[in-house]
């Protein structure tokens, strides 16, 4: 049902607002206020090559907040690419286990600027994740995943 809700409310402000010809490029001082799949997040662009962000994502039995530090390559284009460093902490519960863990992650993405305060982005890349079963004690070794994001972000501009 939630991902039904957010794909239908991604595609009908996408198809709003695509037809507007404005677009933004990222700028010193700019706020940005996201929704992420499967969550939120808030943007700070201290300058326009460098954001940082917080973001919270969530499930059922899932809550995985998380910062980010973002380089953006082509600030001044229509489509903007970036690399970054995600660090977030887990927390789970499942049927059998309760715990706690960390997932670290570098990433490569882009953003498309539909509008002078609206963009889409998607970004992925490898991530260490550790988890700990606080029942058992066990620990599990880190290992190699993969993380997709994708969400679509609302700016303020402050100068």
């Amino acid at each position: 049902m939630l991902n039904k809700l957010f794909f239908t409310i991604l595609l009908s402000i996408t198809t709003y607002f695509t037809t507007v010809p404005l677009y933004a490029q990222t700028s010193d001082s700019m706020f940005g206020f996201g929704i992420n799949y499967p969550g939120i997040g808030v943007r700070y662009f201290p300058n326009k090559h460098l954001a940082i962000d917080a973001k919270f994502q969530f499930s059922e039995n899932l809550i995985v907040p998380g910062l980010r530090g973002s380089i953006y390559f082509n600030p001044d284009n229509r489509v903007n690419f970036y690399a970054g460093f995600e660090y977030d902490y887990i927390s789970y519960t499942g049927e059998v286990t309760i715990g706690t863990g960390y997932a670290l992650s570098p990433y490569l993405g882009g953003e498309l600027f539909l509008t002078k305060w609206l963009g889409i982005m998607f970004d992925f890349g490898p991530a260490i994740v550790s988890l700990y079963d606080s029942k058992t004690g066990y620990v599990m070794i880190p290992e190699l995943d993969y993380v997709f994001n994708i969400g679509i972000n609302l700016y303020i501009r402050t100068k």
